[in-house]
């Protein structure tokens, strides 16, 4: 069975191991398990600041789309890809 992606099964929170501020338009992680700071451009700020304070997947494309120029296709599949990432490192988690 393939998973469709929907607000419903698209949902993060930032873990209990990261802690993050903005700077300006980015943002600098610092991730207490590994001891590392991870420094996100202006894009990728954007996607955490709004993942972190929304979490629904929709919303957060919604707001993404009035706010730069690309389709919802390409702001949908690189917010999950970032998500992904992110929870690879252990940084976000679904909820």
């Amino acid at each position: 069975m393939v998973e469709e992606h929907t607000g419903i099964l698209q949902r993060w929170a930032a873990t209990e191991t990261v802690l993050f501020r903005a700077l300006g338009d980015e943002v600098l992680l610092l991730d207490l398990g590994a001891e590392e700071y991870i420094g996100l451009d202006p894009v990728a700020a954007r996607f955490w600041i709004l993942l972190a304070s929304e979490a629904d997947v929709d919303a957060v494309v919604a707001t993404l789309l009035s706010e730069f120029a690309a389709d919802e296709k390409t702001i949908r599949n690189d917010l999950v890809a970032f998500a992904d990432q992110m929870t690879a490192r252990g940084l976000l988690r679904r909820g």
